[in-house]
């Protein structure tokens, strides 16, 4: 039943995505150690190109738009 329930796999979705940004981050800052900036279609792009269970342009946004959330809201 409670797979049925729209709220709950989406809850659980969101739950999966999170628990992979500290992989997405450690290799975001290694990109960004070997170039000082990189726009944000090529991040995405090496994020889906490195993760073969990131196959989708909106999953490897989410991730870009939560660690860039992370990373600016955590500073202020």
């Amino acid at each position: 039943m409670e797979e049925t329930d729209p709220a709950i796999t989406q809850a659980k979705k969101r739950k999966k995505y999170i628990a992979n940004l500290p992989k997405l981050f450690d290799m975001i800052h290694l990109l960004l150690r070997q170039r000082n900036c990189i726009t944000k279609a090529e991040l995405v792009s090496k994020i889906i190109a490195s993760h073969s269970d990131i196959v989708d342009r909106s999953k490897a946004l989410f991730y870009v738009e939560r660690i860039y959330y992370f990373t600016v809201f955590s500073v202020l």
